[in-house]
């Protein structure tokens, strides 16, 4: 089989379907032997070889390059467990690889943002992330764990400026994944203090308008965060519909906390606020990433 210009991913894994069913349909349910694992292989080494390797691989998309090195890193694996006789768990690692390069050519091929979505993003979640500095200001006041949280001001303040020289060069895409990161890194190193139970503070508002906009900031932002995550395509299928399912609600919580408001019923939009934002929350849960306390 000789792999083409015209060649996609979907033809070469039902290439691999069709020659596991017909390896092992004249003789029923015979044990796995190392063929199957050895043509596994050849297509993956032939894969690599054609033209539409070099075209995913020359794609800037974020995860790519990665998933590609993991695919190799199996097949190299999948060698080695042959080589000792393992064959099921070359079998086992040759799948693994096949679904690494399925990863890869997704992300790939999966059309870009606008770049007016990208500036859009930014500027929404460097804004929610700078807000981060009033919890953290506000939990310098606890002396057990000023200097760790004196760490975490730094981080912020290192990374916030990192993104928006990014965002000066017009590099919004690389900007946001820079902003992703220091959420995760400061989301969690306050999660871990707070959980220690030696981190207690308190913020306070001069207006109950002014707490409505931190929540609602804080919505914006986990919800930017939860659409950033979800485009990456590393969720699983029944992740990413109940994710989307906590989205959908919590903007229904936020709508209707923006006509509390309208009616000046400042402590109702505040408790559908809060609402929406446990609904996010959740659903970043889901896909892995901290939550601020």
């Amino acid at each position: 089989m000789k792999l083409g210009e015209d060649l996609d991913l979907k033809t070469l894994l039902a290439a691999v379907i069709l020659f596991v069913l017909s390896s092992t349909a004249a003789a029923g349910q015979r044990e796995l032997d190392d063929r199957t694992v050895l043509q596994k292989l050849a297509v993956l080494d032939q894969y690599f070889a054609s033209p539409i390797a070099a075209r995913v691989a020359a794609s800037d998309a974020s995860g790519v390059a990665a998933a590609l090195a993991r695919t190799r890193g199996l097949m190299v694996d999948a060698r080695d467990a042959l080589d000792a006789s393992d064959i099921a768990g070359a079998d086992d690692l040759v799948d693994a690889a096949l679904q690494e390069l399925s990863a890869a050519s997704r992300l790939a091929n999966r059309k870009a943002l606008p770049p007016a979505l990208h500036r859009a993003r930014f500027e929404e979640l460097y804004a929610g992330v700078r807000t981060f500095r009033q919890p953290l200001e506000a939990a310098l006041k606890t002396r057990p764990v000023a200097r760790a949280v004196l760490m975490q001001v730094a981080t912020l303040d290192a990374e916030l400026s990192r993104a928006a020289k990014l965002a000066e060069m017009s590099n919004y895409e690389k900007a946001n994944e820079v902003l992703l990161d220091v959420y995760e890194t400061v989301a969690s190193g306050l999660s871990t203090l707070h959980k220690s139970e030696t981190l207690i503070y308190r913020l306070e508002f001069a207006t109950p308008a002014d707490e409505f906009n931190y929540e609602k900031k804080r919505y914006q932002t986990q919800e930017t965060l939860a659409h950033l995550v979800l485009e990456k395509g590393s969720a699983a299928a029944g992740t990413r519909k109940l994710v989307e399912r906590y989205i959908s609600n919590g903007k229904k919580a936020r709508e209707a906390a923006e006509t509390q408001v309208a009616a000046n019923d400042y402590a109702a939009a505040i408790a559908e606020m809060e609402q929406a934002n446990d609904l996010l929350t959740r659903g970043l849960a889901m896909l892995g990433l901290p939550v601020m306390p």
